[in-house]
């Protein structure tokens, strides 16, 4: 699985996977906090991936549109 990563409020890359077991560990002050966060991430990814790679066509098939214009 690739990273993913995404720029935090101070401009640094911060890994999503780090970043989500860190901040639910630490919320809850637990290893279980962040197994519910885990899976739930795990659910929610799939339905993420689908709708990303659904815009991602729609932006190319608009992009073709406006060259052949």
């Amino acid at each position: 699985m690739n990273a993913i990563t995404f720029r935090d409020l101070a401009g640094e890359m911060v890994d999503l996977y780090e970043k989500l077991y860190a901040s639910s560990s630490l919320k809850t002050e637990s290893w279980r906090g962040a197994v519910v966060a885990i899976v739930a991430f795990l659910i929610w990814y799939p339905f993420m991936k689908r709708f990303d790679l659904k815009t991602y066509r729609k932006e190319q098939e608009e992009a073709k549109q406006n060259a052949n214009a």
